[in-house]
This record gives structure tokens, C-alpha cells and sequence, in this order.
């Protein structure tokens, strides 16, 4: 039988009243948040100054679907879509991801340590292998051996089996020159980080809750730089990769965008000149302000004010004005007719999309 214990690896804290030292994180990293001159702090010699919104223009792709049936009097929903050319496959491993830590938040009550520790205190497994079975690959975490370091002879042969979901995609390496057995993706290490607070004191115990969720990052795309094998107790330094589009810290495909996953399971693509304030303000759980009543509370802006922003507003065929809001939408329509709906998206940067289609509602039943 398999022996773990989820403790975090806990680094000593300054002395000093927590809640004093919390406020001061809080407010010093509000106020880099919002700096219009960041300072470098990884090895990227400058931030790229591509126009966010010219990159995105031209990489985003709208879908209506259809085209639609339906019956006189009876409703139906529309499903539009969009993808943004070069994150699509990055967003939707982050989806399954944040899928996944949801799950185990359910089964455990927290979110899954940084690191297993064995009997001896020391670190074992990256949280990767932890939510395996929660990603469809239990049988894979049943080989491994949880009282084990990863790279010793017992789990290091299971390098090999990185699932999919690991795997990096829509970047801009070689796939050839890639180590197959390196992550694509990282969560945030250090003292005051998510996973590093994920279990016991974090919070009195119980796990995150309420709108820390949304503001609160969990894990993102890697860079081409980031040599980090998937099942090593081991992520991202943020406090040395600030920057978003870095080869050292989080990136996604180009050089103007990389999405990243929050732990309400919501994927933002943020562009990649967001001040290392934010950065700071959105993976360190200890910037938050506890309250045994409210939980963990933030005092700045979520990352939804300034992510890429991608929106839709239908117009549905009958007054030639988009006022119905959202991706998905019910239709219905009490006369048999061919009628053309058109979904209209927009982003932060005024860039706007259409997409139209066709609903064909009959008098009948359809077959």
C-alpha cells in the first residue's frame, strides 16, 4: 500500500505580526501593478513592444455555427466559438488542467501540494503526478512509487509517459530538439505561492475560496528556456521571471500573448507587456488579506480588466441590433422561415469579429 502525506515544503518566514507583513506585500505590489516603467526582472534584455492589439487582429477566427434547425415555438442554443491563432492548444490543456485541481480540490479539501514529502521529510513528486488521475491517467499514477524521489531508478523510468497534457504546444521550439520528457507547463514556487500554500496553513486549513479564485494564477505555459522534467517537485521562480513572453518564466506562442490558468478554472490570455506587479499580485496567496469571515480577499484588479477581453453579442435576425450577450445563446422563433443570425465579438483593444449563419425553423418536428 502506498504511503504519502500532502504537506507543502514550507520556507522559514520573517519574523514580525503576519498581518502587517501581509499588508505591506499588499500594497507594495498594488503599487507595481499599476507602474507604467517595470523593471526587467528575469534575463529577457527588454520587454518585446509588439502592439497587442495589431497581434491579436490578425489571429483571431469567429465561428457562429450552424447552420441551425429548429420548430416553430420551440427553443434552441447557438454555439459560437472563436480561437486565437497559436494559443488555442495552449488554452485547452490549461482548461483540462484547471479541470483536473478542481477535482482533487473536491476529493482533499485543498489543492495539491507543490511537492509529495516521504516518511523522511524529503520531496518526492511535483503536483503533476498528483492530479494524474484526475487527467484520465490513473493506471500511469499507480506505477509510480510515492515514497521516491522522481528521479530515482523506480519513477525515473516513467519520464517517458508524460501524458499529453503536459506536453508543450503552439510555441515556437523545435519539437524536433525538445526533450520529450520536459513539462510544457509550470505553476509558481517560492514562499507565498499557490501550491506551496496549497494544504494545511493556508487559509486556517480550508481550501481557497470565493473571489480569490479569480484572481489567484495556477499555472501557465513555459518558455523555451525552462527545462523542467514533468514529474520533479519543481516550477517557476516568478520572482526572477516577472515577465510574461519570457524564455525563462511563462510564454505562450509569439511574443504579445500567453494564457494562463486561474484557479476558478478560467483561462485569460494576457498580453505580455502586463507589469511584473501583477504577475507578482496574482500568484502569491500571501499578498491577500485573511479574514476568518470573508476567506482570502484581494484588493486589486482581477486579471478579467486587462486580459485580452474577447466577448460576443448576437444579433438574432429580428431588429438588426446586437443586444443578446454571450458565446452560447437561445433562439426561438414562433414562424417556420429562414432567418440569419450574426455573432459579433470584440476584445480590449477595439478589434471586433462577425460571424453570421443561417437557422432554418420549420413548422414540424425535424428528423
Amino acid at each position: 500500500m502506498k504511503n504519502f502525506r500532502h504537506f507543502d515544503i514550507i520556507r522559514p518566514v520573517l519574523p514580525g505580526n503576519p498581518r502587517r507583513l501581509a499588508a505591506a506585500l499588499l500594497l507594495s505590489i498594488c503599487v507595481g501593478a499599476y507602474s507604467q516603467s517595470p523593471v526587467a526582472t528575469d534575463r529577457t534584455a527588454a520587454l518585446d513592444q509588439t502592439d497587442p492589439g495589431a497581434y491579436l487582429r490578425g489571429r483571431v477566427e469567429v465561428s457562429a455555427g450552424g447552420p441551425y434547425f429548429a420548430k416553430a415555438g420551440e427553443p434552441i442554443t447557438l454555439h459560437g466559438t472563436y480561437t486565437v491563432a497559436g494559443q488555442t492548444q495552449n488554452s485547452n490543456q490549461l482548461k483540462s488542467i484547471g479541470q483536473a485541481l478542481q477535482s482533487y480540490l473536491q476529493d482533499h479539501g485543498t489543492y495539491p501540494p507543490a511537492a509529495l514529502l516521504n516518511h523522511r521529510g524529503e520531496p518526492t513528486l511535483s503536483w503533476r503526478v498528483l492530479i494524474l488521475p484526475y487527467l484520465g491517467e490513473k493506471a500511469l499514477y499507480d506505477r509510480f512509487n510515492l515514497e521516491e524521489r522522481w528521479d530515482k531508478p523506480v519513477n525515473r523510468h516513467l519520464l517517458r509517459q508524460m501524458p499529453d497534457v503536459y506536453r508543450k504546444g503552439d510555441a515556437d521550439w523545435d519539437d524536433a530538439a525538445w526533450d520529450k520528457t520536459e513539462t510544457g507547463f509550470a505553476g509558481i514556487q517560492g514562499t507565498g505561492s499557490l501550491f506551496e500554500n496549497a494544504s494545511a496553513h493556508l487559509n486556517g486549513g480550508h481550501a481557497v475560496a470565493g473571489i480569490s479564485q479569480t484572481e489567484t494564477m495556477a499555472v501557465g505555459p513555459v518558455g523555451a528556456a525552462v527545462h523542467l522534467p514533468w514529474t520533479a517537485p519543481r516550477d517557476i521562480e516568478i520572482d526572477t521571471a516577472a515577465h510574461l513572453g519570457s524564455a525563462y518564466g511563462f510564454s505562450g506562442k509569439g511574443h504579445a500573448f500567453t494564457p494562463l490558468l486561474f484557479l476558478d478554472g478560467s483561462v485569460h490570455l494576457m498580453p505580455n507587456n502586463v507589469a511584473p506587479g501583477s504577475m507578482i499580485l496574482w500568484t502569491h496567496v500571501t499578498a491577500m488579506q485573511m479574514s476568518s469571515e470573508e476567506g482570502l480577499r484581494c484588493a486589486c484588479a482581477p486579471p478579467s480588466s486587462v486580459d485580452a477581453g474577447l466577448a460576443a453579442a448576437w444579433d438574432l435576425g429580428k431588429n438588426a441590433t446586437f443586444d443578446t450577450q454571450g458565446f452560447d445563446v437561445r433562439f426561438l422563433a414562433s414562424k417556420p422561415g429562414r432567418y440569419t443570425v450574426t455573432m459579433h465579438v470584440f476584445d480590449h483593444f477595439g478589434n471586433e469579429y462577425n460571424s453570421s449563419t443561417k437557422v432554418e425553423v420549420r413548422e414540424h418536428e425535424i428528423d
